[in-house]
């Protein structure tokens, strides 16, 4: 995983017809990134709807979803259209993004990362199959909490530097 700084920096199709990623919100908007290795996981599909729950939540503490999904764009498209998403699911064919961000971890893992809108990292919650998906989403909400603690002219005290993958 990239240090706390870092802020994975891509961009993808997605299925709002539009090349988005992190900067898309860079500092307007606080993000949540999940990182799905495949449409095909029954697990991915809970976090999703756990995630789609917790929607106005995340817009009252003036953050965007964005979830990133590994292999076939169709796979994609199904997932995203069954799951009645209202935030974007952005199509990493080559499993590209995926990995880099990832790195050597376990490409078959969830991630759950929090970025402020400064572009920092905050929180990366990493999840398998027998992990509680309702978990997982109660720590990123946490941590988006925290973020909104935070005085908007000190919060940050260096802002990064998005980094190319």
């Amino acid at each position: 995983m990239n240090n706390k700084n870092e802020l994975p920096f891509f961009e993808l199709p997605s299925t709002s017809e539009k090349t988005m990623g992190p900067l898309t919100f860079w500092q307007r908007r606080n993000l949540l990134l999940l990182m799905l290795p495949n449409a095909d996981s029954d697990y991915g599909r809970k976090l999703v709807e756990k995630l789609n729950e917790t929607y106005h939540q995340c817009q009252k503490l003036e953050a965007d979803i964005l979830v990133v999904v590994g292999g076939e764009k169709e796979k994609t498209e199904a997932m995203y259209r069954a799951l009645r998403s209202p935030f974007p699911f952005l199509f990493d064919v080559d499993r590209s993004v995926y990995s880099k961000i990832i790195r050597n971890e376990d490409t078959h893992q969830f991630w759950l990362l929090v970025i402020d809108r400064f572009g920092t990292v905050w929180s990366t919650n990493r999840a398998s199959q027998r992990d509680d998906p309702g978990k997982l989403i109660k720590n990123a909400m946490e941590s988006l909490n925290f973020i909104n603690l935070q005085c908007p002219e000190c919060g940050v005290h260096d802002m990064p530097v998005p980094t190319e993958l």
